[in-house]
């Protein structure tokens, strides 16, 4: 909390110092609304993180803290997605990076670590290209812990990176057990 505090703190100094700047040196109106941005990103987290929720930073105007529970989200299987990719891995990275999903498939990974699960298609025997989803909060590491293998899950969260030959990177907003 307080190196969030002093963060807050560096980022208004710079802030003011860019309105010095702007008047001694005449910085363009694009830095000025970069360091603008930049300022409300932190102070966004900041109110977040003192409401106790979990912060998810704007990705070209997606996905801040407010807009997670209320951005609509692709629902997609992941044998849509997989299908989408062989199809052609270039739509698919446009289509979906940077983009949020509620996808549901078959669990078959989970990380001694926590870190993440794999999910595949619900009724694919064997896939090389998964849905790798990321944790990022306790509560979702300890949602995980009440998974198992084989157990078909629907996850909301945003994807991260496509990739032709492994698939799909996920960062977790929220995960929901359907249980086998």
């Amino acid at each position: 909390m307080k190196k969030i505090l002093i963060f807050a703190l560096v980022v208004i100094m710079l802030f003011s110092f860019a309105g010095c700047i702007e008047v001694v040196e005449g910085v363009s109106q694009e830095k000025y609304d970069e360091l603008k941005a930049a300022y409300d990103e932190v102070v966004a987290e900041r109110d977040a993180l003192l409401q106790g929720k979990d912060y998810v930073p704007k990705v070209d105007g997606v996905g801040d803290e407010s807009k997670v529970a209320t951005d609509e989200y692709l629902v997609r299987t992941v044998a849509e997605l997989l299908d989408e990719l062989d199809a052609n891995a270039l739509n698919a990275t446009d289509s979906y990076t940077k983009r949020n999903v509620e996808i549901t498939g078959r669990v078959e990974v989970i990380d001694a670590s926590g870190k993440y699960i794999s999910l595949y298609p619900s009724d694919a025997l064997l896939s090389f290209a998964v849905v790798k989803c990321y944790v990022k909060t306790n509560e979702q590491k300890e949602a995980i812990k009440n998974i198992s293998n084989g157990d078909i899950v629907t996850i909301k969260g945003e994807i991260t990176s496509v990739n032709e030959l492994t698939g799909y990177k996920l960062d977790i907003h929220s995960i929901n057990s359907n249980r086998k």
